[in-house]
């Protein structure tokens, strides 16, 4: 049954279904708490009476919950929501590594290498935690959408240091072309195991296709057991000699030939990485579908198993044993009369005898010799490399960080350069190998380093209106820097030129440089006397002055109408040019009734005027409010004067305001004091 609409715990709404596995269906939900995406894992149906599936289910979440490394798929929470067990984890979107080798066939080999160091750290991690994943496949292995690896789906781990074991006849869990000979046995099975079946999966990657394959889960069982896989080398060449080894002895199937921990295993990665030709790991003798949802080996299968080992053990005749031994000895007589051409047994007992003392004479005179001349010298430590531990170096300059290493035998290779906003160009945004991990000097550190924010074109902003220039440079997610000169050839306010050019690439976050224009250099002017003109003519002489027009304000007065009757500043007063003056200007005086005694002696007054001022006019503009907060303070300037500012609710979307003026007028409105758009209006 689907859950995709039901919310669990009145907390996680599930959105749909992603995935389903052999004991659980992965569904994407929401989180209502803190509104984030989650995955959540829901035990089916069919399990939820199996007390031991219960079990191994929550002991998934207690064993995943306990980690936490970059390179395993975080868990979040775990619940019961009326009989529906469930767990939730990190949301990881990309593709399974199944998925993408089937899509891609084997890969390159240093994808791979890169990939197997990354599932090895999370493995590492969880051994030394105490716990063993015991299902390591290509489905339970995500890659994401920057290359990262997440280790998921802990469904049959358990605490390695727990006292619980397995028998034999209780059946094995576990995806059969993945599985360790131990576990196909069904002994005890520990960290190594999950060794055994990265190394499976390493040479699925390299390769294309898994070592063994056939009809049924018990036959690719027995060949775990006892056969052997197709050389690396005869299915891709390209493979270094060093890759092949490590993955051989990953896949051993004496248990004790293996890698004995995943740090070991990483190191010998790590050191492939650093030096693929001159790599070389220890000599190790190396042993010469479903393949999509976990597998259950039944009982009758496990018997069969067991029945076909036991049919390998069964002991020789007698006659065959003996016909064995006698030719060995002729091989050995045969050999030793090779290797010693003496004719009686006394010669050859007497050449060996001198050999062998002549051998320990001369080792322990050289050994005596060297420790007179150079008593701390070993010849353990002629070949022994120095070892360092790897520092955390994220987040730090990576100038800064060569600079700090320099003494040490270290080269810091930038593998790849990425965009990123929050992080400065320069900065070192993830590091492999990672922090305390153990590597040999001399060695590599291999690095990814931010470039800054997403690439951006530069627009053209000569010759723009600064303010509306600086808007649009943030709008770009760029900043703005700007610098103010004289220059008489381009209006007051405008821009001259910029850096970088129009047209060039540079990096969100970075800053646009704007030369701004102020005009030509100041200069004095006289202030004309105002007072007894007309509106228009007074806007004419401070035109004439160099002056800038103001406020005007109306007021009652025995003057004529539109008459000037006070300027702000006084006549003949020297001032710079682009001083700004306001005016005060008669708007008449309000009629008054006659005394009811007294005959009218001339006409009443007309009352006064309605209409705007002579020249004036009145234009309304609707504003649009932004959505994004629930209030906010618009500020219009009307020729560059502020004319309106009042903080308004959002609600109502659009803001109506009336404007007052003649001809054309600049408009600039803005939000919290942000420009946000500009207009221009003709009267």
């Amino acid at each position: 049954m689907s859950l995709v609409g039901k919310i669990l715990s009145n907390r996680y709404e599930i959105i749909e279904e992603i995935g389903n596995g052999g004991m659980a269906v992965v569904y994407k939900a929401r989180c209502r708490l803190l509104n984030r995406y989650v995955a959540i894992k829901v035990l089916r149906d069919e399990y939820k009476v199996d007390k031991e599936f219960v079990k191994r289910f929550n002991r998934e979440s207690q064993a995943a919950a306990s980690l936490s490394n970059p390179h395993i798929v975080s868990v979040y929470d775990v619940g019961n929501d009326n009989g529906i067990y469930y767990i939730v984890m990190e949301l990881v979107e990309g593709v399974t590594l199944k998925d993408y080798i089937q899509k891609n066939g084997m890969l390159p080999w240093r994808l791979a290498l890169k990939f197997s160091l990354q599932i090895c750290s999370a493995l590492d991690h969880a051994h030394k935690n105490g716990i063993v994943h015991r299902d390591i496949k290509p489905q339970n292995i995500i890659i994401t959408r920057d290359g990262t690896i997440k280790v998921t789906d802990f469904g049959i781990a358990r605490i390695s240091n727990s006292s619980e074991t397995r028998k034999i006849d209780e059946g094995i869990m576990g995806s059969v072309h993945y599985i360790s000979p131990e576990d196909a046995k069904g002994v005890l099975t520990d960290a190594r195991s999950d060794l055994y079946s990265l190394g499976v999966t390493m040479y699925e990657m390299l390769t294309g296709k898994v070592p063994y394959d056939g009809e049924s889960a018990v036959s690719i069982a027995i060949m775990h057991l006892q056969s052997n896989y197709t050389p690396i080398k005869e299915l891709n060449i390209t493979v270094p000699l060093g890759f092949v080894q490590i993955v051989e002895r990953a896949m051993q199937k004496d248990i004790n030939l293996r890698y004995q921990t995943a740090g070991e295993l990483w190191k010998d990665l790590m050191s492939l990485s650093q030096d693929p030709e001159l790599f070389e790991p220890d000599n190790v003798n190396a042993a010469i579908a479903d393949l999509g949802e976990t597998k259950l080996i039944t009982k009758d299968e496990r018997q069969e198993i067991k029945k076909q080992i036991d049919d390998m053990k069964q002991p020789e005749a007698p006659a065959e044993k003996s016909k064995k031994k006698d030719g060995k000895k002729k091989k050995k007589k045969s050999r030793f009369r090779d290797l010693f051409k003496a004719e009686t047994k006394q010669d050859k007992v007497a050449v060996t005898a001198a050999i062998v003392t002549s051998v320990i004479l001369f080792v322990a005179i050289l050994s005596i010799g060297i420790g007179i001349l150079f008593p701390n010298f070993s010849l353990g430590n002629l070949f022994k490399r120095e070892e360092f531990t790897v520092p955390d170096i994220v987040g730090q300059k990576l100038d800064d960080v060569k600079e700090q290493y320099k003494d040490k035998k270290i080269e810091f290779v930038v593998e790849e350069e990425l965009f990123d906003e929050e992080h400065e160009t320069g900065t070192i945004l993830s590091q492999n190998p990672e922090k305390d991990m153990t590597i040999k000097l001399p060695g590599k550190i291999k690095i990814t380093v931010s470039k800054g924010g997403k690439e951006v074109t530069v627009p053209r902003f000569i010759d723009k209106e600064y303010r509306q220039a600086v808007l649009e440079i943030n709008n770009l997610g760029l900043k703005a820097d700007t610098n103010f000169v004289v220059d008489d050839s381009v209006p007051e306010g405008y821009v001259i030129s910029q850096t970088p050019q129009p047209d060039s690439k540079t990096t969100q976050g970075s800053t646009v440089t704007l030369t701004i224009s102020k005009g030509a250099e100041s200069e004095l002017t006289e202030v004309p006397n105002l007072v007894g003109m007309t509106t228009a003519q007074a806007k004419r002489a401070i035109s004439t002055a160099g002056l800038v027009l103001g406020s005007i304000i109306r007021q009652e007065s025995d003057q004529p109408v539109d008459t000037v009757i006070s300027q702000t500043i006084k006549e003949k007063s020297e001032v710079n040019k682009k001083t700004e003056i306001s005016i005060t200007v008669s708007s008449g005086k309000t009629a008054t009734e006659p005394p009811k005694t007294q005959a009218p002696t001339h006409e009443p007054t007309k009352p006064p005027t309605t209409q705007a001022p002579s020249g004036q006019k009145k234009q309304t503009i609707n504003i649009d409010l932004p959505t994004d907060r629930n209030s906010v303070r618009v500020r219009i300037e009307q020729d560059g004067k502020t004319v309106y500012n009042q903080t308004v609710n959002t609600s109502q979307k659009t803001l109506s305001v009336t404007l007052t003026g003649e001809g054309k007028a600049d408009i600039l409105i803005y939000f919290d004091d942000v420009l946000a758009r500009t207009k221009v209006i003709n009267f």
